[in-house]
């Protein structure tokens, strides 16, 4: 079962009107403290493209 960590989500909100820099900031930390969903596949090519890691996502 996947869980959502609620008090995570709370104190760490996506920015409004995001940079696509800002976007993959958020879901790295994300796949750090939440399990709720994986990196959206757009986001996952960009950050590939930007040399960056994907995360393995949490796993309750």
């Amino acid at each position: 079962m996947v869980t959502m960590n609620k008090d995570w989500h709370r104190v760490h909100p996506m920015p409004k009107n995001p940079t696509t820099r800002q976007q993959i900031v958020w879901h790295i930390d994300h796949a750090k403290f939440c399990a709720c969903r994986e990196i959206p596949s757009d986001i996952a090519e960009e950050m590939t493209k930007r040399g960056y890691e994907i995360p393995v996502r949490l796993t309750d």
